[in-house]
């Protein structure tokens, strides 16, 4: 199994056990079920048009239904990091529609402390050069780090 398959798994498995209660997650690969009733509430994907989707790793919605936070996780590699800019700008454009004037925020999990900074800077450019409608902001962490306290974790980034 590869690292993202792992923290996915981590993810539908630890994490909506102990956070289910205050957000519905939404894994990537485990159909979009909620925890609560195991009934399929709706994929994990965000419409773009034209009958394309954007396909994130991991979605947490308040109990409202707003999307608070998009989580990709990052297992390395040249390929996966060239898509960096391209999530960052497709989950913003869907968020955007979906609702507007909702701020939510987005974390990269690297899998590799190599790929840290490589993330980094690519989230860097795409903020340089693109003015973010809904998205507040782009934090990147290690996955050995975030797996300790996850809701510590988002609070401490994103406060």
């Amino acid at each position: 199994m590869n690292p993202q398959d792992i923290a996915k798994k981590w993810f539908d498995t630890c994490f909506r056990h102990c956070f289910g209660n205050k957000y519905n997650i939404f894994v990537e690969k485990y159909n979009g079920k909620n925890y609560r009733n195991n009934q399929i509430q709706k994929v994990n994907n965000l419409p773009i048009g034209c009958g394309s989707k954007y396909n994130p790793d991991v979605i947490l919605e308040d109990k409202n239904g707003k999307i608070r936070y998009i989580i990709e996780i990052e297992g390395g590699g040249d390929t996966v990091l060239k898509g960096i800019p391209g999530a960052v700008l497709l989950a913003d454009y869907c968020v955007a529609k979906q609702q507007p004037r909702e701020k939510f925020n987005m974390l990269f999990i690297a899998c590799s402390e190599n790929d840290i900074k490589k993330i980094q800077v690519r989230v860097d450019a795409t903020k340089s050069y693109c003015h973010w409608k809904n998205l507040d902001k782009v934090e990147v962490c290690d996955y050995d780090d975030f797996i300790g306290n996850p809701m510590e974790k988002l609070n401490e980034l994103f406060s």
